[in-house]
């Protein structure tokens, strides 16, 4: 049964009051009535899904006799992706999306769907967050509606669920593919043989299964693969999504405590009994991996059978179940150092940012954040050729960020030679759209007393390059460099874009 949290809202709807019922209280200039939200208990692991299937649903009224066309986005912090303000008339906006359009005098339950951010992920436990509804009538936002969200980690998937499971499997993965690169698969046409030696791999990696399998809480292989300890749903799932890496299709066998990986065969093995399921055959396979493999084959087609007969098994067909459960892609390792990396260095803890930096690099050959960030570290020790060649190595990696130009602009402005940093400066103001934006890449706020005389620079720049008009100021300031001597660096925190 779906869980939701109800609310009414009154006037500009600046509070919430829980109920079950929501009369319509609205200002009279807005010609919109909210006559009740409701959001449903979220799930971290579906938060791909939930750009197309609903979070929940809010009740409008069209109270006036002229159409409205109405902007609604959920919002919940860091963790969602803000909606870009709705433009009229702006064809890339996508309207059938980001708007309603309700006729004169017309009420309508509309579903919300939310963009969240791969940071979602990051939730681990089951948590009340924060969240709002934002509507927008002719290009003004005239409503705010607060509510709380029960997030459920993303370990769980909604109980009675089991072909979310899907969810979990993704071949492509980091962590699944360091793994597999560092064991030697051969017979590359045989999928038994993948099979075997898939299995072979996680038993040599001890990987241990344990008796009965606790849904609806599930670990991702990446963190079964740390851990080595996981219940029957943990293992299936990673062993499904090392055999989908290698190219094998793969299905689930489950019952609520127990589970098998099916693999699909390119032929019929005369030796090896198997299972027929949408016109192909398949072996099923428990995943005990302290057994020799052709035993756990045995013990799986065993469990199979006894399980249909009994009318006990959930057969979720992996490929299939990817079109509504797309599986979940976690943030790239070295995205976590180069994270980790950036608070140290503005923290001024140089020595572990350029640690951190590092081992983002040993995971990403080129990663262009990691060599950029490198150069930053090297700009504050003020080692500036060794700066400047991170910088060289990181525009060569990633041409497209001209942000890292700043970078370049800053090494040289800082020992006092403005005519080479004018030159970057100006390379990366006419790529850029204005002023502020190279302000903004900086970390420097435009309505800041802070770098007066670098911000009067970059403005007679942005001027030069047409970005700005030439009647335009800098908001006045202290002139000289910061009182604490800091550098405005360029942080890069993708590796690309």
């Amino acid at each position: 049964m779906k869980n939701a949290i109800v609310y009414q809202f009154f006037a500009l709807l600046t509070f919430i009051m829980p109920s079950t019922t929501a009369p319509a209280q609205e200002p009279k200039e807005s010609g919109l009535i909210v006559h009740g939200l409701s959001i449903d208990e979220l799930y971290a692991v579906q938060y791909h899904y939930y750009k197309t299937h609903p979070v929940g649903t809010v009740k409008l009224e069209n109270s006036t006799t002229c159409a409205i066309a109405a902007k609604i986005a959920f919002e919940m912090g860091r963790y969602t992706t803000p909606l870009p303000p709705f433009n009229k008339g702006d064809t890339k906006a996508e309207p059938e999306k980001l708007t309603v359009h309700l006729a004169p005098h017309e009420t309508r339950v509309v579903n919300l769907t939310a963009d969240f951010t791969d940071d979602v992920l990051d939730i681990v436990k089951t948590t009340q967050y924060d969240a709002e509804v934002k509507i927008d009538v002719d290009d003004r936002m005239v409503k705010q509606i607060l509510a709380t969200v029960k997030m459920h980690g993303r370990r769980m998937i909604p109980e009675g669920k089991l072909e979310k499971l899907a969810f979990f499997i993704n071949p492509d993965d980091e962590v699944i593919g360091i793994v597999t690169s560092q064991w030697r698969f051969t017979h590359e046409d045989n999928n038994v043989e993948k099979a075997k030696q898939a299995f072979s791999m996680l038993k040599e990696l001890k990987v241990d299964c344990v008796n009965a399998a606790t849904p609806p809480e599930v670990l991702h292989p990446r963190e079964l693969l740390r851990y080595k300890l996981g219940n029957p749903y943990d293992c299936v799932v990673l062993y499904a999504a090392i055999l989908e890496h290698l190219g094998v299709r793969t299905m689930l066998g489950l019952t609520e405590s127990d589970a098998v990986v099916l693999f699909e065969l390119e032929g019929n093995p005369s030796d090896l009994q198997t299972v027929e399921q949408s016109g192909k055959k398949w072996l099923p396979v428990t995943p005990n991996f302290e057994l020799p493999f052709f035993d756990a084959y045995q013990a799986g087609f065993s469990n199979y059978h006894r399980w249909h007969q009994q009318k006990q098994l959930t057969l979720v067909n992996v490929h299939q179940d990817w079109k509504t459960y797309p599986p979940v892609a976690f943030k790239p390792l070295a995205q976590d150092f180069l994270e980790v990396g950036i608070m140290y260095g503005q923290q001024k803890k140089y020595g572990e940012a350029r640690e951190q930096f590092e081992l983002a690099l040993k995971l990403d050959t080129g990663n262009a954040a990691a060599l950029n960030n490198l150069g930053n570290i090297a700009t504050l020790e003020k080692r500036y050729d060794e700066a400047v060649s991170y910088y060289q190595q990181a525009l060569q990696s990633d041409p497209a960020d001209y942000a890292i130009c700043l970078n370049f602009g800053m090494v040289y402005y800082t020992q006092g030679k403005e005519a080479d940093a004018m030159e970057w400066f100006l390379g990366a103001c006419r790529k850029m759209h204005s002023y502020r934006e190279m302000l903004m890449a900086l970390g420097i706020s435009a309505n800041s007393e802070r770098y007066f005389e670098l911000r009067e620079f970059l403005l007679k720049i942005a001027q030069q390059a047409q970005k700005e008009k030439p009647t335009d100021e800098v908001f006045p300031g202290a002139p000289g460099e910061s009182e604490d001597g800091s550098v405005p660096l360029y942080w890069k925190v993708k590796k690309s874009g």
